[in-house]
């Protein structure tokens, strides 16, 4: 007979649920700056475009590096918590700009 693991008592969720919250919100708040980014690469002086590119890079990483975070909480979340916050992070995590290409 197969043993189901028990619920997570509201000790552990609850806890879980605040962990996510920081590393979501970095992912948001990279999110943003991408946005920004990508509005000022064409008025950037094109000798800084390799300095607007790098940050690209950093905040796409600063994204994957919030997510892997917020993962790691999920297990231990209720799962209507779970799947809330989890289609808030892969919505963060869809690729959404063009440059640098």
């Amino acid at each position: 007979m197969v043993q189901l693991c028990p619920p997570m008592p509201a000790r552990v969720t609850t806890p879980a649920v605040l962990a996510a919250g920081v590393p979501l919100e970095t992912a948001a708040i990279s999110r943003e700056v991408l946005r920004d980014l990508e509005r000022l690469a064409p008025l950037a002086n094109p000798n800084l475009r390799s300095d607007v590119e790098a940050a690209t890079h950093l905040a796409r990483a600063a994204i994957h590096a919030a997510g892997a975070n917020v993962r790691a909480n999920l297990p231990f979340m209720a799962p209507e918590a779970a799947e809330q916050i989890e289609t808030e992070l892969e919505q963060l995590l869809a690729p959404r700009t063009t440059w640098p290409r």
